[in-house]
């Protein structure tokens, strides 16, 4: 059998926290014994810049669209120090979440006092379009604008389309703020 320490090598086991300070503890946690493998999955599947197209191309409608501009823009984040450990960290709150978020909550647009205004793609496989709709029967000041044959990023697949309603929706609030505010 091996020897399991070296003389002079601490058997305690050593972490870094996000500030960079080290936390030592006698055993290794069970997140500590599970965030070698779940770093290695999300650095192969997740932060890989080789993967990032095909990544991208998952979340939306027209494969064409993930142009190489688009995949260099969504690998910038890829390069910040200790991102797959910050998504491996981040993953399970996202797929076994321990509490309802606010998002899930009816009330939490029920109560908006601002004017919404949403826009969905109608071909999101993420985040379907009946899940939109929902979000904008329940705010009392929604507007849904659905935009057609594109995903869950429409700023990528049209652009042009993309703007052309948040410039129409920026603008009907200025002009909804503007006489509001000469009313008073």
């Amino acid at each position: 059998m091996a020897n399991s320490t070296r003389a002079g090598a601490s058997s305690a086991y050593s972490t870094r926290s996000a500030s960079g300070r080290r936390s030592s503890s006698a055993t290794p946690s069970a997140a500590g014994r599970t965030q070698p493998l779940r770093d290695s999955v999300v650095a192969t599947f997740l932060t890989n810049p080789l993967f990032t197209r095909k990544l991208l191309q998952g979340f939306i409608n027209d494969p064409a669209r993930a142009t190489e501009d688009w995949v260099r823009l969504y690998q910038r984040p890829l390069v910040v120090a200790d991102t797959t450990p910050a998504v491996g960290a981040w993953l399970p709150a996202l797929l076994a979440p321990t509490a309802v978020a606010a998002s899930e909550r009816p009330a939490s647009y029920q109560g908006l006092k601002v004017p919404v205004f949403i826009i969905w793609g109608e071909r999101d496989t993420i985040t379907p379009l009946h899940q939109g709709q929902r979000l904008a029967r329940l705010a009392p000041h929604a507007e849904l604008a659905v935009m057609r044959n594109v995903g869950h990023i429409p700023q990528i697949e049209d652009p042009a389309g993309f703007n052309e309603l948040l410039l129409k929706a920026v603008a009907k609030a200025a002009i909804k703020a503007s006489s509001a505010s000469s009313s008073r």
